[in-house]
């Protein structure tokens, strides 16, 4: 979903089913890519504006995101998994603030390198073949 290839997105949401994850489910990881988008797009904005002018303009001129989250302030699909899909939509949105920080909340949560490399590659793999289509 979050790299707007849908065909693919129904076919995971298909395979989420037939794993035992309930339609809510579904629809939460819908959501957290549609959140997560919204999020990474408004905060490549500041880090960019950050990047040429500097922190200091940012802080004089652009007050907090104030972006509302609540259809995940508590995710159904557990605070690790919320992690996992933030750091995969996070990768393919191309949001160096939000690669950092879900990168260190997996970390604080125990998740082994290996598995956040995984992720990283799995987005990226995700974001290419979106290219193709």
């Amino acid at each position: 979903a979050a790299a707007g290839m849908k065909p693919l997105a129904e076919l995971g949401a298909a395979a989420a089913l037939a794993a035992g994850l309930t339609a809510a489910d579904v629809q939460e990881a819908r959501d957290a890519a549609a959140i997560m988008g919204m999020l990474n797009r408004y905060y490549r904005f500041r880090h960019f504006v950050e990047n040429a002018q500097g922190k200091e303009h940012v802080q004089a001129h652009y007050r907090a995101a104030g972006l509302r989250m609540n259809a995940l302030a508590k995710p159904a699909l557990g605070k690790l998994r919320f992690e996992m899909l933030a750091l995969a939509v996070s990768v393919i949105n191309g949001c160096e603030t939000c690669v950092a920080a879900h990168e260190e909340e997996l970390r604080k949560a125990g998740v082994e390198a290996e598995r956040i490399h995984d992720l990283a590659r799995l987005a990226s793999v995700v974001a290419g073949v979106a290219a193709l289509t």
